[in-house]
Parts: structure tokens; C-alpha cells; sequence
């Protein structure tokens, strides 16, 4: 009696000894998810704003963290894709047990993941996302991003008040941000729309579409991708059939640094976009952007707005947390409640559906490398 009396007592000790040892660990971290394009060519703000996300993280932990606990990021790699999107969700809330998630960094991530979110109620911070109503109807998913109907306005306007196109072709790629900003220049143009064509992701043939846009001579081509690849097959294509003398304009992938190296220089100086603008020479913004090349060896890459507000994501969440713990509900709450929030990348405010509001753009253009903002 009296040794399985000690083997009882010695197997109640080992259990509390290893309860006592491994749940402290676990209930000292928050984790968070991230979601965003790894690989590829959206990798450019993917990684970017996984950079940055990675910066803020490391800030507050060092800073004691959120009552006590500190934030552990797990990462996932959504490929710019629903199916890439779907598959990081699932692991990060199944396997890894997140309850918020910054992504997608691309609309058809987010556009994918939200439904999922949704129903699993979990919180989503959705950054590089243009896609109209691409958070609408969520109760728990915001982003950071506008939508592209507030872009697509005053593209609109500049090409035909400004640049004086009436008549315009378009080029699409059937992704959703690209569709969706498409759509809207058919909406806003005032002009007419003479010929327009779509291609699928990873498609590589686009002479087709071109000839007839060629036939139509349009004042200028709109052209929305969603891969920055694509944009350079189609610029080299349009060279191989004389149409890069028709005036050009598009999305930011489409008119971005990027495009222009990688297409040897054959995106036209006079090929413009209207981007959402962050100051950077705000002393904030400054210092981020310091903090960045410092930490990873580059400047910020892509937009300077969409990759930073990234960083201000993080630190908006920590608030929230401070607030409210791990109630996914509360944080909900908080953020349907946060007006003028000072970050780096601007001021925050989201409306009832999720969206930010805002009212920074510029027009862009790239000249000899450099990005021109006007």
C-alpha cells in the first residue's frame, strides 16, 4: 500500500512539475499570423510588408511586450492566391491556434480568407487588398488598404481631363484587384472604351488581344495586372508589334520600378498610375524607413504607403490587445472604433464596413529608374 501510495504521489508530482514547466511558456505569447505573397512576383510587398510587420514585433517585445506577453508571428506564404490564401489560413487557425491574422497582402488572398475568418471568428488586418468590398460584410475583417473605386476615379480623370485619351483600350488580368480596378476605370472613364481584352494568371501569349487593340488606334491603353511578370511579356510583346508608341497607363504593378528594371527599360516615362502617397519625409515615416535598412540591408520596397501601413497594423493591434486581451470580439470593437490614429504611414480611420478612409494620392511615373510623384 505504502509504494503504490509513493508512485501515486511521485506520478501527481511529475504532473504538475511539466503543467508547471510548459504552460507558463504558452500562455506568455500572443500569437499572430501573417499572410502574404512569399514567392513570385508579388513577393515584392509580401516580403515587404512581412518586414515590416517583423520590425514592429520586435519593437514592442522589446518593449516588455503586451501585458506581460510577447507576440509570436507565424508566417505563411499565400502566393497571391485563393488557394495559397486558403491553405495558410486553415494551418494558422487549425494547427498553429491564431486568432489574428495581418493578410492578405493581396486582394485574392483576402478576398478568399475572409469567408473563413468569418466563420471561424477570428480578427483580420488585411494590408496591399484593392479589391472593392473586398472586407465588406465582414464583421471581423479590416484592411488598410482603399478601395480601388477611390484610385479608379481619379485615374480616370487625370487620363481624360489632363492627357486629354477619349478613347481608351484596356488590358486585364483575371485576378481580383486587377478586374476589380478595371472595372472601375470602365465605370469613372468619361471617354469610350474602343477594345479591351483579359488573359489568365501565368498566361504568356498576349499578341491577340494586342493586334486588335492595334486595329482600334485608342488614344491610350489602360493596363491592370496583378503579376509584374505578366507586365513585362506584354511590354515586350507590345514592342515586338509597334504599340509602344500609344500613350500608356495603369495600376501601380503595372507602373512600378519593378516592371520598368525587369522589362529593360521598355515602360515609357510617360506611362503614369495614381498612387496612394506617404509622405516620406515625415519625421516618423523617416525614421521607420531608416529602421528598415538598417534591420534589412534595403530600402522599403513597393509602395511606400501600403508596405509601412504594415508597421502601423501591428502597432494598432497591440492597442487593442492592451485593451482587451485575446478577445477577438473586444478587438473587433476597438478597431470599428478607431478614428485619426496617427501612424507613420497616415492618419486611421475605418468606416462601418472595414475600409479605411483616405485621401493622399499622387501621380506616379518612373524616369530613369526613379520614382516621380507629381
Amino acid at each position: 500500500m505504502k509504494l503504490k501510495i509513493a508512485i501515486f504521489a511521485l506520478l501527481i508530482f511529475l504532473i504538475i512539475f511539466l503543467f508547471g514547466c510548459t504552460q507558463p511558456e504558452n500562455s506568455q505569447k500572443i500569437k499572430i499570423g501573417f499572410i502574404g505573397p512569399l514567392s513570385g512576383g508579388p513577393a515584392l510587398w509580401g516580403q515587404g510588408s512581412l518586414n515590416m510587420i517583423n520590425l514592429a514585433v520586435g519593437e514592442i517585445n522589446s518593449q516588455g511586450g503586451i501585458n506581460g506577453k510577447t507576440l509570436e508571428l507565424i508566417a505563411e506564404d499565400g502566393k497571391c492566391s485563393s488557394e495559397g490564401a486558403v491553405s495558410a489560413a486553415q494551418k494558422l487557425i487549425d494547427i498553429d491556434g491564431v486568432k489574428f491574422i495581418f493578410g492578405g497582402h493581396c486582394s485574392p488572398e483576402t478576398v478568399a480568407i475572409v469567408p473563413i475568418i468569418d466563420k471561424a471568428k477570428v480578427f483580420l488586418l488585411a494590408g496591399v487588398t484593392s479589391t472593392d468590398d473586398a472586407v465588406s460584410g465582414s464583421k471581423y475583417a479590416f484592411r488598410t488598404s482603399p478601395p480601388t473605386l477611390d484610385q479608379a476615379k481619379i485615374t480616370s480623370e487625370t487620363a481624360y481631363y489632363k492627357y486629354v485619351y477619349k478613347n481608351i483600350a484596356l488590358i486585364t488580368e483575371e485576378a481580383s484587384y486587377s478586374k476589380s480596378f478595371s472595372e472601375d476605370i470602365k465605370k469613372t472613364f468619361q471617354g469610350t472604351i474602343v477594345e479591351e481584352f483579359s488573359y489568365n494568371p501565368g498566361e504568356i501569349d498576349f499578341k491577340s488581344g494586342l493586334l486588335k487593340i492595334k486595329e482600334k488606334n485608342p488614344d491610350a491603353i489602360w493596363i491592370s495586372p496583378q503579376d509584374p511578370n505578366e507586365a513585362v511579356l506584354l511590354l515586350k510583346q507590345m514592342k515586338e508589334l509597334d504599340l509602344l508608341n500609344i500613350p500608356l497607363f495603369g495600376n501601380t504593378v503595372f507602373v512600378s520600378k519593378q516592371v520598368y528594371e525587369q522589362s529593360e527599360k521598355l515602360l515609357p516615362e510617360t506611362a503614369f498610375a495614381i498612387t496612394l502617397f506617404a509622405d516620406p519625409s515625415a519625421p516618423n515615416l523617416l525614421e521607420v524607413q531608416q529602421k528598415y535598412k538598417e534591420k534589412y540591408g534595403a530600402d522599403v520596397p513597393y509602395n511606400l504607403y501600403y508596405v509601412s501601413a504594415a508597421y502601423d497594423g501591428v502597432y494598432m493591434l497591440k492597442n487593442a490587445l492592451m485593451q482587451c486581451g485575446e478577445d477577438v470580439d473586444c478587438v473587433q470593437k476597438y478597431f470599428e472604433n478607431i478614428k485619426d490614429y496617427q501612424g507613420v504611414a497616415g492618419t486611421f480611420t475605418f468606416k462601418q464596413n472595414g475600409d479605411p478612409i483616405f485621401n493622399s494620392w499622387k501621380e506616379m511615373k518612373i524616369k530613369d529608374g526613379t520614382t516621380i510623384l507629381d
